[in-house]
């Protein structure tokens, strides 16, 4: 079977990169990204092909333009099935995917999120087209599939539960040393992600821990998304002695000491669909504080990787860290084992990749 995998967030999301690595052992796979991906050793078949991005937006746009229809070419070939992982304009591109069914092709999307961030009517209107059109949905996690069935009407057939690997193999980090306990929040800086909810918690611990804690929150706050001065809002808390704020894009060659410093890894989101960041925090086997919505239970096999409170609630979250602090080291271990386990038997790409090929094979009818 002949597939072609459209992504558009390389360099910056390695999930396409990683899985099409091992998908090409079960199928002829081309990989159409954008023509600034970077590295995309490994992979025998690619395209680099998109949009990449400018400064001056006519040139941005006519660029765009004349891809969008190269694109269009691309869908025209001999494939026997397009699978959209990302869009860099929904609008624009939806209507295109859609038509493309008319060539005969079986049109697979992997639904990271159901509905993007800060999402209008417009837009759902939008994906509940491009959901009817597809042939096949994978999600991550049953509460998006419970989501895809229930809210879009999408058939249970149709929709596939294929877990996120890890990035890369396992990465077991020096144990701590020392007295103070290092907690990281790490991804995209954004109002679902809670670091409100963070630095009230951190406001509301009993001073003897907030001693030997230091909160490291790591990456790029886009200002029209989330335009919270949460540096002015850890001084109005009294508490920016215990915060390290990196406000900016992580680079891929940061992570490994980042993640080596944490002795756990946060995430107090008021809602997901599903995060990388996790998957991220499992790579190097960190303990997880997490909220309790439903992806977080189901992806820390109810907690066993770490500790869930309840979402939204700053002294919960609290109440978590002292937990935490408190624990025995053979606790805390048991956290990173059971991480391990779980990477092991669900969270890699071997098993992701199988899963697809066969989905692609139900949905051919072969």
């Amino acid at each position: 079977m002949k597939v072609l995998m459209v992504e558009h967030f390389l360099p910056g999301n390695q999930y396409s990169l990683e899985l099409c690595r091992e998908l090409q052992k079960y199928a002829d796979l081309t990989f159409y990204c954008k023509k600034n991906a970077g590295d995309v050793s490994g992979i025998s078949k690619y395209k680099k092909a998109m949009y990449a991005g400018g400064k001056n937006k006519l040139s941005a746009m006519l660029e765009y333009g004349r891809d969008l229809i190269e694109l269009k070419s691309e869908l025209k070939k001999d494939y026997d099935i397009v699978h959209v992982q990302t869009f860099k304009r929904h609008e624009s591109e939806i209507p295109i995917y859609i038509k493309a069914k008319e060539n005969g092709k079986v049109l697979v999307h992997t639904a990271h999120n159901i509905l993007p961030h800060e999402a209008k009517e417009s837009d759902r209107k939008l994906f509940n087209d491009f959901y009817k059109a597809c042939d096949l949905l994978i999600v991550h996690n049953e509460s998006s599939k419970k989501l895809l069935v229930t809210e879009f009407s999408v058939p249970e057939s149709k929709v596939k539960i294929i877990a996120h690997g890890i990035y890369g193999d396992l990465i077991l980090n020096k144990k701590r040393t020392g007295e103070r306990f290092n907690f990281l929040q790490f991804g995209q800086i954004r109002y679902y992600k809670g670091v409100d909810i963070l630095l009230a918690a951190v406001a509301l611990l009993p001073e003897e821990i907030r001693k030997k804690c230091t909160f490291t929150i790591a990456g790029r706050q886009y200002l029209n998304n989330n335009s919270e001065d949460y540096e002015a809002m850890a001084k109005r808390l009294g508490i920016e002695d215990s915060i390290n704020f990196m406000l900016r894009r992580i680079e891929d060659e940061e992570l490994p000491d980042l993640f080596a410093k944490a002795d756990a890894c946060l995430f107090p989101y008021r809602e997901i669909y599903g995060s990388g960041a996790l998957l991220m925090a499992y790579t190097y086997q960190k303990p997880v504080i997490s909220s309790d919505v439903p992806t977080f239970v189901e992806e820390t096999d109810n907690g066993k990787t770490g500790i869930l409170f309840e979402s939204e609630n700053p002294q919960s979250l609290a109440d978590a860290i002292v937990k935490y602090v408190s624990l025995k080291d053979a606790e805390r271990a048991e956290f990173t084992k059971n991480i391990e386990a779980l990477v092991t038997e669900k969270y890699n790409w071997k098993a992701s990749a199988q899963k697809t090929a066969q989905a692609y094979q139900e949905a051919l009818g072969i």
